[in-house]
Parts: structure tokens; sequence; C-alpha cells
């Protein structure tokens, strides 16, 4: 999985911050070349941009994703190779990338966690939130404000 994005990133956007985070830096110039734009290795602007949207723009989040889908493609391209004095196995970088993708959602759940604890509402004791007729007349001393 490859594909076109903004080159060299840019590491004010969203985007170009899960691409560092994610480590997938390095480009090659488009063919035919387009100024501004490279071809990375792991993932397109457009799929980060995707991910984000599914996360909530949340950075820390779509991270843990895009890590998620690291994980599942070299799972999936994990070879054990063997030749006469050498021997290769990346069968293994998969659960690599499931760890460390373990560890962004875990830190993305204390981020929503930390931001829900921090929201309160006031309410103002004089105007009753109640339907009458409709469930018996219901009265609450309360409203938001």
């Amino acid at each position: 999985m490859a594909g076109a994005g903004v080159a060299p990133l840019d590491p004010t956007t969203a985007v170009g911050q899960v691409r560092a985070h994610i480590g997938d830096t390095n480009f090659t110039p488009l063919d035919p070349p387009v100024e501004g734009q490279g071809f990375y290795e792991w993932r397109s602007d457009i799929e980060i941009q995707a991910a984000l949207n599914a996360a909530n723009s949340s950075v820390t989040r779509t991270v843990g994703m895009m890590m998620l889908g690291l994980a599942a493609d070299f799972a999936a391209a994990g070879r054990q190779i063997k030749t006469d004095d050498l021997s290769m196995d990346s069968r293994s970088r998969g659960k690599d990338y499931l760890s460390i993708a373990q560890e962004w959602l875990k830190q993305a759940d204390a981020e929503d966690l930390r931001g829900a604890n921090s929201f309160f509402e006031l309410v103002s004791p004089d105007r009753t939130c109640g339907a009458p007729g409709r469930f018996g007349d219901l009265s609450w001393p309360f409203r938001a404000i």
C-alpha cells in the first residue's frame, strides 16, 4: 500500500503529523513529477485523511489505526527465508506493529477520558423541562444554560 501525498511532509498539518509518527516519511518523486507531491511507501494522504475523519481528527487515535493497518499488512507479508548460511524471519513484524498500535490506542482512550472528565454543564433553577400531557406533568426545577 503506497500512495501520493504532500512532499516533503508538512509537520504542521494533522496528515503530516500522522505520517511522521508512523514513520512513513520517505518518498520518491511522482512520474511525471508534480511540484510538492511525492509517492510514499506505506500510505497516501487520502488514506490518512480518511482515517483522521473516522477518528474525529484525533492524531493519536489515527496513528493507532494506521499502525493496526500496517500490522495487518506486515503480518500478511511476513516470511521466513533460509539459505545456506543466511536466515531471515519477518513474521513477527506484524506483532511488533500490533503492540505499538495498542499503545497508541490506549493513549487515545486516555485523552478521550480526560476530555470527557473536563466537561460539566451549568443549570439554572428557574424553568421546567417537563412536557405536560406527554408523560404527565413532569416538572424539573433545572434547565440547561
